[in-house]
């Protein structure tokens, strides 16, 4: 079994705050290591979006480094099969066309958010090597990009929702933690504060 980061709850106080501190290069193997950690987390992460996954922010696993780890898109079915490592990061420049979208997080597996986003950015970042890479992004990309930095800046999908409902993948992920007597998992974790006896009955109706 792989050494997994534990994914913070959003109402985690180090996901409220911006990330000041940027890596510097050459990388120290403290955070060589925090970045295999966080590769790992993204491909084998057992909560709600088990083979899921597509992008991951340190912040969210407790690294307060700005480090967005995010799958390679050019792999259309299979976008983990290689992942980008993306430092430093700052958006450039937004488009001025969006569109709205649903989005998901790891740090709020219960709920998806409808979210108004620019379609195109143009991305500044640094990769693990310490090579500059300054290029554009479209679609999908660009809004998971985007998602992730807002991670760093103390931001979330919550803050930008335009409507907010419950994830579809949430009822029978908490069911199966029930029927294998794991719900004190989630009992221990702020987040889940709300699942009382009363919710978790109307769950399994």
């Amino acid at each position: 079994m792989k050494n997994l980061l534990k994914i913070l709850p959003i109402k985690d106080s180090r996901l409220q705050h911006k990330v000041l501190d940027k890596v510097n290069f050459p990388l120290t193997q403290q955070t060589e290591n925090q970045i295999d950690l966080l590769i790992d987390t993204l491909r084998y992460d057992q909560g709600v979006y088990k083979n899921h996954s597509i992008a991951l922010a340190a912040p969210q696993a407790g690294i307060t480094k700005r480090i967005i780890v995010m799958g390679n898109f050019l792999h259309h079915k299979n976008p983990l099969k290689q992942i980008e490592i993306i430092i430093n990061p700052e958006i450039i420049t937004y488009s001025n066309e969006t569109d709205i979208q649903e989005e998901g997080c790891l740090s709020i597996p219960r709920y998806l958010a409808m979210v108004k986003r620019p379609t195109q950015i143009k991305v500044n970042y640094f990769n693990y090597q310490g090579y500059q890479i300054i290029k554009e992004m479209y679609g999908i990309q660009a809004r998971i990009f985007q998602h992730e930095y807002d991670h760093l800046e103390g931001q979330n999908m919550l803050t930008k929702a335009i409507e907010i409902k419950e994830n579809p993948l949430w009822k029978p992920f908490v069911q199966k933690l029930e029927k294998n007597n794991k719900l004190d998992i989630l009992k221990k974790d702020p987040l889940y504060e709300e699942l009382n006896t009363q919710k978790m009955s109307q769950l399994n109706k």
